[in-house]
């Protein structure tokens, strides 16, 4: 085996290596991103619960409030009162169906997100592989053209204009 011959295989070796490296660490990359992403999307459950409950709560401690004022006014529960209550419960609910439409939001994003890295992934695999596959051929007619070759004197592959 001539050191041309050494030098041809270890550039082949080199560029299967260095491709493979490459896809891994793109797989590795994108998951990380995923990951990511879904723990951002957890976050902004946790976030709108924890929303949606404070504004539930303070809901409920607006309307004791508002009842013991017309209580301690001696309103009682007339059509005013009963108008105002209905009022702040319904601005809470608006308020909460922000939160969760928000939320709602954030998934679709995130999901479209995850899409878009993993589409992202594998073009970026497909790159490195047709990169690999060109680096090698590229070799393969440097070694096959050079002139101290073995290849070009028993080559069974017809090459025009030999």
């Amino acid at each position: 085996m001539s050191g041309l011959e050494i030098a041809a295989i270890a550039s082949a070796v080199a560029t299967v290596g260095s491709t493979v490296i490459s896809m891994g660490a793109q797989k590795a990359q994108a998951k990380g991103e995923i990951e990511q992403s879904k723990y951002e999307e957890a976050s902004a459950r946790r976030t709108t619960a924890l929303e949606i409950q404070k504004e539930a709560r303070e809901q409920s401690l607006r309307s004791g409030r508002q009842l013991s004022q017309a209580a301690g006014q001696g309103a009682g529960l007339s059509g005013n009162i009963l108008d105002i209550m209905a009022d702040t419960a319904y601005q809470s609910e608006l308020s909460i169906l922000g939160a969760r439409e928000n939320l709602m939001l954030t998934q679709t994003s995130e999901a479209a997100r995850r899409n878009n890295i993993k589409t992202s992934s594998k073009l970026a695999q497909t790159g490195s592989i047709l990169s690999g596959v060109t680096s090698l051929a590229s070799t393969g007619m440097s070694y096959y053209n050079s002139p101290g070759s073995s290849s070009t004197t028993s080559s069974s592959i017809p090459v025009p204009g030999r």
